[in-house]
């Protein structure tokens, strides 16, 4: 057996010796490809042979034996007589000037071999035994013919193409992955009918940084709005959006070029996996946190309230949430967890040292915020919001003075440390605001996504800004000690995306046995027995199947 290739035939000049039936056969499928020349030696050539040159003007016949001349300017040979002794002769000439040889009926003299094939559009299937059994070669191709749908292959064939060319042309690093993933899932797709699948098209902080998931934020949050079924979840560390569909081509043609550069992309099983993992707090920036199973959650919810869950979404991440949470509870990865509010403080303590005596903001009074309240732990901060009764309500709770957003110029020049956690599609702290700060120095820490700080602030210098891409040294500290628990997390989620997997290839069973049931409620058994029975003598396959399930 040797390597499987393509031989591009149409850049070879070509010559075949014999004019018979199997000169025949292989000149009917050479001429598919359109070489330069097909150039025919034969003693006698073929009626049929002559035909075919009438029509094609790259067909050249000389009937005659053959001569070494013949070789001369040719690329490869085809020897198609009985003669042996002249197909060794012809052979030894061929391999001696480098022309590539395939003798008919004879693997031991050939290069290469002639596989059985067919083609639709830019797919091209070949069949080989490696000449041994050229008949069983076609047998299987033809089977393969019948079986497979090609034109919807051929069709999943052109979209990958034009994914991969765009990919490789400008570069993008994870083209490997998503074009490999694509594929698998596109061919799956084609050969089962188009069932509907399970996507996530994804950016976080190993992928990209906070700019890009800043955009990310904004395309996949339209993307969502326009599918049917699609639940988006954005955190400070990630941006990603899981969607039901029956064609995800749709999604890839609608990211931008810097989103593809830095995207990853999974499909059901291993989508599932990484949802559980995410859950969990495994793939977060400060690994363990628990903070993002109540955000996975709150993501949820909020879509299927929308009416933008069905049946496999919904399946899909309440599984997935289950996982995350016996991940936790039989690893206790989540008892190592410094969350990223944790982490903001501790930062803040290395760059100023004891906090109790400087003063402190806190912008926003969301979730993150009144965890920074909690590991600040102190009274007096200052607590900077929109909404005066969500200010009153966590200052009591928490001990800060509250303080309304018209305000904020004010309070800026009475801190050393201001932390920001706000939801605000557009930055809140602009250069201009912080120019007439009057402390000697400032520390912000904005955990916002999109950012409430603008870019430009950096460049001020009384005012240090910090990012959450900022804290990732701080985190990567922590992860080396969870790397144990970390692997057998890994072991819970593969088990747990299994288990999915076996119920997402079963749905096509239970919506059979489920329309079986309601034809049993208005047809006769009878009746569908018949229909049965009639089916079975049409399909083979379809009666090994039962066959092999009534153990008959």
């Amino acid at each position: 057996m040797g390597l499987p290739v393509e031989l591009k035939i149409e850049r070879k000049r070509i010559l075949m010796v014999g004019g018979g039936g199997v000169a025949e056969r292989r000149l009917s499928k050479l001429l598919e490809f359109n070489p330069p020349l097909l150039r025919i030696v034969a003693g006698k050539v073929s009626e049929h042979i002559k035909g075919m040159a009438r029509e094609f003007e790259n067909i050249e016949i000389v009937e005659r034996n053959f001569r070494a001349e013949d070789l001369v300017g040719m690329d490869v040979v085809f020897i198609a007589t009985e003669d042996h002794e002249l197909n060794n002769r012809i052979t030894q000439m061929a391999k001696e000037k480098g022309i590539l040889v395939n003798v008919a009926d004879d693997p031991n003299l050939s290069d290469f071999f002639v596989s059985a094939s067919l083609r639709k559009g830019k797919l091209f299937i070949a069949v080989s035994s490696g000449g041994s059994a050229p008949s069983v070669s076609a047998a299987l191709k033809d089977l393969i013919q019948q079986r497979l749908p090609l034109e919807e292959v051929s069709r999943a064939l052109e979209f990958i193409s034009e994914m991969r060319r765009e990919f490789i042309e400008k570069g993008y690093p994870p083209r490997k992955e998503v074009i490999s993933t694509l594929s698998r899932d596109l061919v799956r797709r084609a050969i089962s009918g188009n069932k509907k699948g399970i996507y996530l098209l994804g950016l976080s902080h190993r992928t990209s940084p906070l700019p890009v998931r800043e955009k990310a934020l904004l395309v996949l949050s339209a993307l969502g709005e326009e599918l049917a079924e699609a639940v988006l979840l954005s955190t400070c560390n990630r941006v990603e959006l899981y969607f039901s569909t029956e064609s995800p081509e749709e999604a890839f043609r609608q990211l931008p070029d810097d989103l593809k550069a830095s995207l990853y992309f999974k499909v059901n099983a291993e989508a599932f996996k990484h949802l559980a993992l995410v859950a969990a707090g495994c793939e977060s920036l400060a690994l363990g946190e628990t903070q993002i199973a109540g955000q996975v959650k709150r993501a949820y919810e909020e879509a299927r309230n929308a009416g933008k869950v069905d049946k496999l979404l919904s399946r899909f991440f309440e599984q997935a949430l289950k996982a995350s949470k016996e991940i936790r509870n039989r690893t206790g990865i989540q008892c190592l967890s410094i969350s990223i509010p944790a982490l903001a403080v501790k930062f803040a303590r290395k760059e100023l040292g004891v906090l109790s005596r400087r003063a402190i903001g806190v912008l926003g009074t969301g979730e993150v915020a009144q965890l920074l309240l909690k590991y600040l732990d102190r009274n007096g901060v200052y607590l900077i919001g929109r909404s005066w009764q969500k200010l009153s309500s966590l200052s009591r709770k928490y001990s800060a003075v509250p303080v309304g957003i018209h305000k904020l110029g004010e309070v800026l020049r009475t801190l050393d440390l201001l932390f920001v956690a706000t939801t605000s599609p557009r930055p809140l702290l602009e250069k201009k605001h912080l120019e007439s700060a009057t402390r000697e120095k400032l520390l912000i820490i904005d955990l916002s996504v999109p950012r409430s700080v603008e870019e430009e602030v950096r460049a001020l210098p009384n005012v240090a800004v910090t990012f959450v891409d900022d804290l990732e040294a701080e985190a990567a500290r922590n992860r080396k000690m969870k790397e144990e628990r970390l692997k057998g997390a890994e072991a819970i989620a593969r088990v747990a995306a299994e288990e999915f997997r076996r119920w997402y290839d079963g749905l096509e069973a239970e919506e059979v046995v489920i329309a079986l049931l309601n034809e049993l409620d208005r047809v006769p058994a009878e009746t569908l027995l018949k229909r049965a029975i009639e089916r079975l003598k049409a399909d083979p396959a379809l009666a090994g199947a039962f066959r092999k399930a009534l153990g008959i």
